[in-house]
């Protein structure tokens, strides 16, 4: 198989991903805008020039929005599937009132989506993991702002479990990939030389196909070691890079002629409805802080 030939293919991919995600991207618009909005957000999507850029092109960006959206469309659909119906209107006395199935479905759905996110890219589990943990903080009073089941979180283990444990088994240690750790020694390369040794090999694995790379033994990087023992200095470049992202990245990968748009969208949705959505978009730059801008 020629390198052309590899490109070509994930470039096919990529264009694939790119118009299939319209279709998560205008149901999660119509359960938060309404069909007006929907409308606006997919003609928005078809001329955004960073989805464009990315929906061409051989990275993983496509899918992992793909995987994003989804996830989060059948997150923000099933926690809005209306009341269930009194046990009374059941057709079967004890059976389960056809929206409790639907959103059991939906979460399952869910989990799974995002752990087909994380296998493209390791925040995808994060991600899943931050809106469990938001959904159980919320789960408050009469009305709770969400109703998510167990089920999410198994199925996102179901998805992502086997990949783990083989990275275990190849590794020898527990680790959700082996890129992160690099960005994150990469981007402290010098404080962490004054504490711990190089990990040598570890930008080749991270950076080749894992069948150039089988003879290069695995190294670690001691990320918790490290911010334990140099607080200041993982913080220090945690929020230059975080003021980075904010200042500048954040802005031209919305694109500056839509950033006004987006943030006027950000008010119009109240918040009980919207919240899982701008949880994973305040997040993601909190996460990606920590390895690079």
């Amino acid at each position: 198989c020629t390198p052309q030939v590899l490109e070509g293919s994930a470039r096919a991919v990529s264009v694939l991903c790119g118009a299939a995600m319209l279709i998560p991207l205008y149901l999660l618009a119509r359960r938060l805008l309404g069909l007006r909005g929907a409308q606006w957000a997919l003609i928005l999507a078809l001329f955004h020039p960073r989805l464009v850029q990315y929906s061409g092109a051989a990275l993983s960006e496509a899918p992992f929005t793909l995987m994003l959206i989804a996830g989060l469309a059948a997150v923000v659909v099933a926690w809005r599937v209306g009341p269930a119906p009194v046990a009374s209107e059941a057709a079967v006395p004890g059976a389960r009132p056809p929206e409790d199935v639907r959103r059991v479905l939906l979460e399952i759905a869910g989990g799974a989506l995002f752990g087909f996110a994380y296998l493209i890219r390791p925040e995808g589990i994060l991600v899943a993991a931050a809106l469990w943990a938001a959904a159980i903080a919320l789960r408050r009073g009469e009305r709770p702002l969400v109703r998510l089941g167990p089920v999410f979180v198994l199925s996102a283990i179901v998805v992502s479990a086997p990949f783990i444990i083989f990275l275990h088994s190849q590794l020898g240690y527990w680790s959700l990939g082996e890129k992160g750790p690099f960005n994150f020694w990469r981007e402290h390369r010098a404080a962490y030389a004054e504490m711990f040794p190089e990990p040598r090999g570890l930008q080749e694995r991270a950076s080749e196909s894992p069948e150039l790379t089988d003879e290069i033994p695995p190294a670690r990087v001691d990320v918790a070691g490290f911010v334990l023992k140099r607080p200041a200095a993982f913080a220090g470049r945690y929020f230059a890079n975080l003021g980075t992202i904010l200042a500048s990245s954040f802005p031209v990968a919305v694109y500056h002629v839509f950033v006004l748009l987006a943030v006027l969208g950000a008010f119009a949705v109240p918040l009980r409805r919207s919240w899982p959505v701008l949880l994973v978009i305040a997040l993601l730059p909190l996460l990606y802080a920590a390895f690079s801008v």
